[in-house]
């Protein structure tokens, strides 16, 4: 799970975890990260989400960003031959 949350020069100031799940959030640079990756498909394959955008647009992004991160969890069950 650390490999996929945790990039060189960012500045992490959220970090949560569970079990099938990880996000992480902070700075790169002078913009504003938010990764979150989920397990699916019975713990096989990841679900990849990752924002980045300026810091003066947080608070027009931060819904669209929780909506999105929130939304994942309808896809747990989500595998590659389920899809058309």
């Amino acid at each position: 799970m650390d490999d996929l949350a945790y990039h060189d020069g960012e500045q992490i100031t959220y970090q949560k975890r569970g079990r099938t799940w990880i996000a992480v959030s902070g700075y790169w640079g002078d913009k504003i990260f938010y990764r979150k990756s989920n397990l699916a498909c019975g713990g096989t394959v990841w679900h990849h989400i990752e924002f980045g955008y300026p810091r003066e647009d947080k608070k027009r992004m931060d819904a669209a960003v929780a909506r999105m991160a929130h939304g994942m969890t309808n896809y747990s069950n989500d595998c590659p031959s389920n899809r058309r």
